[in-house]
């Protein structure tokens, strides 16, 4: 009998594309820095201006159609000769698939479908572009089936369930950063294997497996190690000294008490203080699973 195939888990973001030309909306030089996300990627901005934020969807849907996959993209793809495969992507674009990978899924929607107003109607629109006055079957104006500021990611829950069930867990071009997504590693088995491709990585609570490259290079590393063996490289990994004299006090009481959720809720408050947003988003989590296991 064949031994069933281990189930490897990508969680891909927007820096596996950037090697393929697609730009990011975050991070230096993203499209964040050039517009204001409260005029192209809210609901407000299209209940206000339907004709620029179709403009701008449809221009880069034009670049995410002419981009190719990336060597990153690749591997993946042919892992699924070795692994269950499965993806779970932050990423609008279609590289994934056009890699060859079967099976993904797409948090924020895709930019080759259209919804109604509503997005309980969807339509696969493939590379035509949406104008205003194109209609959904309830007579509503089309939209991208993306999910804006303000709106629910789409399948959180099957995410969380692939999550849950991974033997091996590869974050990939995300910075998790992005809430409710950047929670799903915390859902993992404590004997799965977590790896992160990350050029510039943050401070992570769980241990994981870090290797501070690009993607195209990171996936390289992971498959030698995954298929034939080799032994991850040895990194050094350039993380900033803390100088918070009250975050100091915090990590020293979390470290001795890392079960305790007032130590965690006090290190959001002061990391909220200090406009660390992301950090104390994390450490909010932390605090939550603590009091709902207690």
């Amino acid at each position: 009998m064949t031994a069933a195939k281990k189930h490897l888990v990508v969680f891909s973001g927007a820096g596996i594309s950037v090697e393929s030309g697609i730009a990011t909306f975050r991070g230096e030089g993203g499209l964040w820095d050039k517009y204001d996300v409260d005029e192209i990627s809210s609901i407000e901005a299209w209940n206000n201006n339907k004709t620029f934020v179709l403009n701008f969807f449809n221009q880069r849907k034009r670049e995410m159609l002419q981009a190719q996959p990336n060597k990153a993209h690749k591997i993946i793809a042919e892992l699924e000769d070795h692994f269950k495969v499965s993806i779970i992507t932050q990423n609008i674009d279609n590289l994934h698939e056009k890699a060859g990978s079967t099976n993904v899924l797409h948090l924020h929607g895709e930019i080759t479908k259209a919804c109604n107003e509503d997005k309980n109607h969807i339509i696969d629109i493939g590379d035509r572009e949406i104008q205003v006055g194109d209609k959904a079957p309830d007579d509503s104006q089309l939209r991208p089936y993306v999910v804006w500021f303000g709106e629910q990611v789409i399948f959180l829950e099957e995410a969380m369930n692939l999550v849950e069930s991974a033997d091996i867990l590869l974050i990939v071009g995300t910075s998790l950063n992005v809430q409710p997504a950047a929670s799903l590693p915390e859902l993992v088995g404590k004997d799965t294997s977590v790896f992160l491709i990350d050029p510039n990585p943050q401070n992570i609570n769980r241990k994981i497996t870090i290797i501070p490259t690009k993607a195209n290079e990171g996936m390289e590393v992971i498959k030698a190690f995954l298929l034939e063996g080799k032994p991850l490289p040895t990194y050094e990994l350039l993380q900033e000294e803390e100088t918070d004299e009250m975050l100091l006090i915090c990590n020293r009481m979390i470290n001795e008490y890392p079960d305790n959720p007032d130590f965690w809720m006090q290190k959001a408050t002061r990391l909220g203080e200090l406009e660390r947003y992301d950090e104390a988003v994390k450490c909010q989590d932390e605090a939550m699973k603590l009091f709902l296991s207690a």
